[in-house]
């Protein structure tokens, strides 16, 4: 039979990490971004990421929050 009956079916689910390491890293992000005098406005054009994505990786907006329709 082989591996096949192993292999995921249908849409496979995005990696979770764990909350503490997300706050950690959401924290380090902030720290950096104030050291160099940015917003979040500046950091989010420099990365080429939006605003929302910034917040959410900060911690501002929670990572499961629904995003607003367009």
């Amino acid at each position: 039979m082989g591996c096949s009956k192993h292999r995921p079916r249908g849409k496979i689910s995005p990696m979770r990490t764990p909350p503490d390491l997300n706050k950690a890293l959401g924290s380090r992000i902030r720290t950096a971004r104030i050291q160099c005098n940015l917003t979040q406005e500046l950091l989010a054009e420099m990365s080429g990421i939006s605003l929302k994505h910034v917040q959410r990786l900060e911690g501002k907006i929670p990572a499961d929050a629904p995003s607003a329709p367009s």
